[in-house]
């Protein structure tokens, strides 16, 4: 709902950002077999082969960066592009990568800018990128972020896979926990995780955390964090949002009375002393002139 005209995303105004829209792509990537949000993917890949300047590198609100190549090229990995070969993020015969490896620095950090000082926030989203980016080269993995159980289960079987090496047993002889979850992550996996229901066994008051058993210990956290999930609902925000307004109604009474108070004041006195100038008479807080009864 969020799309431009355009076909990208923004946090302002009416054209695209090539960082939004990259991330944007990143949050859809796990949905692009449903038509409707292939066809945005399609408008927003098209947009941001557009933005791609000549050096195969991009600006973002009119400032070439390193930042925004690194969110590209997790954005194709995440849909499974090969970044490398595409010849839409291609100009002159620069790659993504080849743009990327312009900012990095003799210290091995990347800069915000090019020939700039290595920076926190470049480096962390450049070495994202390239992890996300030999992930997909060296394992055909596409998914960019791992989700527990995911990893968990991906352990076990490699696991599982060691021990039928070591042991020269058949491969049919490994027996697989029939409780272990796929290990692809599906588009309800996210909303499945919070509305399943945790085995009683599971769900300790505590965690230990000396406990050898790593599968044991990350089921006792999930079980924790499950129990202590509390989602944010408006039922108790009317009450909330009340008290506030009460005080701050109660504040602004306060201190308009004290300014109409000083203000008085401040004319009384004005008052007085104008008419002591008139009749030539000392200042006198308090206390008779001359001649008053």
């Amino acid at each position: 709902g969020l799309q431009l005209s355009d076909g990208g995303f923004t946090l302002m105004g009416k054209s695209a950002d090539t960082d939004v829209t990259a991330m944007c792509l990143q949050a859809l990537a796990p949905y692009k077999s449903d038509s409707t949000v292939k066809e945005s993917i399609d408008r927003a890949l098209n947009v941001l082969s557009k933005k791609q300047n000549e050096k195969g590198g991009y600006s973002s609100f009119g400032t070439v960066n390193s930042e925004s190549v690194s969110q590209v090229i997790s954005a194709l990995v995440a849909l499974d592009i090969d970044v490398q070969s595409d010849s839409r993020f291609i100009k002159n015969g620069n790659t993504l990568v080849d743009n990327l490896m312009t900012f990095k620095n003799s210290d091995g950090g990347f800069s915000h800018i090019e020939n700039g000082k290595s920076n926190n926030i470049a480096c962390y989203q450049a070495l994202n990128s390239l992890v996300d980016l030999y992930k997909y080269m060296s394992k055909g993995n596409t998914e960019i972020f791992e989700f527990d159980d995911t990893k968990k289960n991906n352990s076990n079987s490699e696991n599982s896979r060691q021990n039928t090496e070591n042991s020269n047993t058949d491969s049919s002889e490994v027996n697989i926990d029939s409780n272990n979850k796929n290990n692809s992550v599906n588009t309800g996996d996210i909303t499945e995780k919070h509305n399943s229901q945790v085995d009683e066994g599971q769900q300790e008051t505590t965690v230990n955390p000396e406990s050898n058993n790593a599968e044991n210990y990350d089921d006792q956290v999930m079980a924790l964090a499950d129990d202590n999930y509390e989602p944010f609902t408006l039922a108790s925000t009317p009450d909330s949002v009340a008290a506030a307004n009460s005080d701050d109604d109660n504040n602004f009474i306060f201190y308009v009375s004290l300014i109409g108070l000083v203000a008085v004041a401040a004319v009384l006195l004005i008052i007085r002393l104008t008419v002591l100038k008139k009749d030539g008479e000392p200042f006198r807080l308090f206390g008779k002139r001359k001649g008053d009864k």
